[in-house]
């Protein structure tokens, strides 16, 4: 990372620190004891110790001495000289469609980021500051934008802002079952250039992790809510270090202080704001931030019902302004009170009152501040122009946009990066493997106990009740794959925030996310499907061709595994696909043939039992089974009847290669119908 090199001032190693002068060596000391200096800083003090420890009035920029990577990673097609790039928009409008009216999220809004700067959007819940962080970061996938976005002096490509920006969500969407070091690795992987070597990659991922402070948890798995791992903090830092891996331009962070204690959160601030000094583009909405955390920012926007208030130097500049300007009663009071509750407590205040209160503040803004930030940025674009930073990212841009691939890498390689890093580590995850296995593994068990021998009974003592009991058999068996469907759920329902965001980077597209599924689930289900369709026909002592028996339940397994991939895909959370595929099943049941004759089922039920295909699969297993097994005519004078069991369960005309064809169609429907509504429909769209 070629830039975080030559933004850092004296040695290329670590080791060259500790072996330098004096100076280094204080320098060195400085960076390791970054975090237990804000602790001791804050231990004790109040907001007037605050103040007069000039952590909350006018300061210098923080300075953060920095650490040389020990390799860099060079962006492909950039010329070294370009660092930051300035982030502006003007007349910014980005409004939608809800029911019949539309709403207006982001009203008539102008401002700039400039390169090594970290800016702050604040504003009370609801003000628009995520609204224009995806708006700027191009992760809008609804409403409509208008006005006018730069990056440098150019409008952003879709492929520049996947593959040269980087966005933080607020919520971390990690794999819980890698470790820190295989997360990143896996997401260099990805996004890296597939031409760079495997060696380079993990020296880009072993400096990440020293500047990410990792080192110590490299080994440890990131966890979740089924596994221990990582502290929030810990997290956080590996959720960032997942968006600072291909080296960006320009970083959006959506409120990266969520969830964590004020301690953790002033730390975690801190490593971002060094990245600033290495000459990154820094914006980050911001809720509820202590005055240590506050102050690193250098500028600030304030927002309310999708405007701004106030946009320019953060600190006393921003705080002076409201009182100056009449917007405040009292001026701020640094003995008792936070900038940035103080703030975000003035508009809050304004926005409850109204819109006519709210109309004061924004008036106010345009008449005053709003002027200067036009003409600063005019000011700003002439600088960009004077200074020809234009033309290397218009060429980049261009180079961007000529990649034959949608993705930050081509899809084949995407593909055997997810296979390497994901399908195997799931195929060696007991909990992964549980979930698919165990649950037919008991049925598996129950089947053979229960129903030992029954097919041979049926022959040997010419049983007709014996038959009818392995049909029991047969019945329970086909259905088992439906009655474990809600196991493939969370496959999808847990990844959906995960599969977003790394769709939104540009790592793969929904194809290739949905073929490394399909591949896994696979890989699964032939071979354990084999061994249980071993154990079960053996048990039985069925005589039907094994091969037909084997094959129907891997489709009827496979189908129902697509057909909770469409409940997945449906159903809002988890809880509701829980509830609705049990059942859903528990209808098919009823129309298989064998707790009602498939002749017998009434008219206006018919067409339900067509679009059964639990009922394709059973009939496919009990033809291949009982065709030819006419008990009448074997054992003839033993039963009253005068039929055999094909006939009692209306299956008399039923071929078996008929139903493994109809078989395959729900298979093809569902799975080709969950891959659409992958595409197409989407939770929590942005």
């Amino acid at each position: 990372m070629e830039r975080w090199a030559s933004g850092f001032k004296a040695m290329e190693t670590e080791s060259d620190l500790e072996n330098g002068g004096p100076q280094e060596k204080a320098a060195l000391t400085r960076s390791r004891s970054a975090a237990s200096q804000l602790r001791d800083d804050r231990e004790g003090m109040t907001p007037l110790d605050l103040q007069n420890s000039n952590l909350l009035g006018e300061r210098e920029p923080v300075s953060i001495e920095r650490v040389s990577l020990s390799t860099s990673v060079m962006r492909e097609g950039m010329p070294e000289n370009v660092h930051g790039l300035m982030v502006s928009f003007k007349n910014l409008t980005y409004t939608v469609r809800s029911r019949k009216q539309h709403l207006t999220l982001l009203d008539d809004v102008t401002g700039f980021f400039k390169p090594g700067e970290m800016t702050a959007l604040v504003g009370p819940s609801g003000s628009g500051k995520t609204t224009l962080l995806d708006v700027l970061a191009g992760r809008k996938t609804a409403g409509k934008v208008e006005g006018q976005i730069l990056f440098g002096n150019e409008p952003p490509t879709k492929a520049f802002l996947r593959r040269r920006t980087g966005y933080v969500e607020q919520f971390d969407t990690l794999v819980e079952n890698m470790t820190v070091f295989e997360m990143l690795f896996y997401t260099a992987q990805m996004k890296l250039p597939h031409t760079m070597g495997k060696a380079s990659k993990k020296r880009a991922v072993e400096d990440l992790l020293q500047r990410l402070g990792l080192e110590q948890a490299r080994n440890t798995l990131i966890g979740g809510q089924s596994l221990k791992g990582i502290s929030g903090g810990q997290a956080k830092r590996v959720n960032i270090g997942v968006s600072l891996i291909t080296d960006p331009y320009v970083l959006f962070l959506d409120e990266p202080t969520s969830g964590l204690d004020s301690f953790t959160a002033d730390e975690v601030m801190m490593f971002v704001k060094s990245f600033a000094g290495a000459g990154i583009t820094i914006c980050a909405t911001i809720h509820s931030p202590s005055p240590k955390c506050f102050e690193l920012f250098d500028s600030l926007g304030l927002l309310v019902q999708g405007k701004f208030v106030y946009f320019g130097k953060n600190l006393r500049h921003a705080t002076d302004y409201f009182y100056e300007q009449g917007l405040s009663e009292t001026p701020f009071q640094p003995e008792s009170d936070f900038p940035a509750d103080w703030l975000v407590a003035l508009v809050t205040s304004a926005n409850r009152l109204g819109d006519e209160e709210v109309q004061k503040f924004t008036d106010t803004y345009k008449n005053t501040l709003a002027k200067k930030v036009e003409k600063d940025l005019g000011r700003e674009i002439e600088h960009i122009n004077r200074e020809n930073l234009t033309g290397a990212v218009t060429a980049t841009m261009k180079l961007d946009a000529r990649s034959k691939y949608s993705t930050s890498t081509p899809e084949w390689w995407a593909l055997a990066v997810y296979f390497h890093h994901r399908t195997l580590k799931n195929l060696r995850d007991p909990l992964f493997l549980s979930a698919r296995i165990v649950d037919k593994a008991i049925v598996v068990s129950i089947a053979a106990s229960l129903f030992y021998g029954q097919a041979s009974s049926a022959r040997d003592e010419c049983s007709f009740r014996s038959a009818q009991q392995t049909a029991a058999a047969l019945f329970m068996w086909t259905a088992a794959p439906m009655f474990s469907a809600a196991a493939y759920l969370p496959t999808f329902m847990l990844e959906r925030a995960l599969f977003r965001r790394e769709r939104s980077d540009g790592i793969f597209n929904f194809l290739t996310y949905y073929v490394a599924k399909w591949i896994e689930e696979v890989i699964i289900a032939v071979p354990f499907s084999l061994v249980f369709c071993g154990i079960v026909y053996a048990s039985i002592g069925l005589i039907g061709n094994f091969g037909v028996f084997w094959i129907t339940w891997l489709l009827t397994l496979l189908t129902a595994i697509g057909l909770s991939f469409c409940f997945a895909m449906l159903s809002p959370t988890l809880d509701f696909a829980n509830g609705s595929v049990p059942s859903y099943g528990g209808t098919l049941l009823y129309f298989m043939g064998f707790l009602i004759s498939l002749n017998e089922i009434p008219p206006w039920w018919t067409w339900y039992s067509y679009f059964d295909f639990l009922r394709h699969g059973y009939v496919a297993i009990m033809v291949n089974e009982f065709r030819n097994y006419n008990l009448i005519g074997k054992c003839s004078g033993r039963f009253d009847s005068t039929f055999g069991i094909l006939e009692a369960y209306g299956m008399q005309d039923l071929n078996a290669g008929h139903s493994i064809g109809y078989l395959m169609i729900f298979l093809v429907v569902f799975w080709c119908g969950a891959l659409f509504l992958l595409k197409y429909l989407k939770y929590g769209s942005r």
